[in-house]
């Protein structure tokens, strides 16, 4: 190598100079990169020190109340998420128990017998002798339209998703009512 040097000075010279080019734009571009000099991004006035700082302080206060906010409101909805299950919990609980009473009734093949409501205290006298009162029994169709509806559209082939979708009623509503049909 030191041949190499010796027979061509130019090339120790063009070697050098590369070096220096490439030390050049590497200086360049590190003191330039944020577009200020290298004192000036590290060397803060102090007035500019403490403005940073209030404003980190007002950033970490607006998340330390966000999240107490949002704390709180899981809380709220955690709340009324448990009343809602109670809610349903409590209607499956009623329904499972109605269920079990036609079941019952069913077995020992006799219709359950309503209780008519009471005629009110006034007397309205229509000079007819009244009629011995008869065993409500259970309607072919259901008294509301929306179990009409459920019970139509069941029989024409639907599933549950596809009639409370069509309805627009929640699925288990859909199919409480499928369930005290089939009871």
């Amino acid at each position: 190598m030191t041949e190499a040097l010796t027979n061509n000075p130019n090339l120790l010279l063009y070697a050098g100079l590369a070096l220096l080019a490439a030390w050049g734009v590497m200086w360049f571009v590190r003191r330039y990169k944020d577009g200020r000099p290298r004192q000036e991004r590290h060397a803060m006035m102090p007035e500019e020190k403490i403005e940073r700082g209030k404003q980190e302080r007002g950033a970490k206060d607006d998340l330390e109340t966000l999240m107490i906010e949002i704390d709180d409101m899981t809380k709220r909805v955690g709340s009324r998420l448990d009343a809602k299950i109670a809610q349903v919990e409590r209607a499956i609980r009623e329904a499972d128990e109605r269920i079990a009473e036609l079941q019952r009734v069913q077995g020992a093949g006799t219709v359950p017998q309503v209780q008519a409501p009471r005629p009110s205290p006034t007397v309205v006298t229509t000079g007819r002798t009244p009629s011995p009162p008869q065993p409500v029994t259970p309607a072919a169709e259901p008294a509301d339209e929306l179990s009409r509806k459920v019970y139509n559209l069941s029989d024409s082939g639907k599933s549950a998703v596809e009639i409370s979708r069509q309805l627009r009623e929640h699925i288990g509503k859909v199919e409480l009512i499928l369930a005290l049909r089939r009871a």
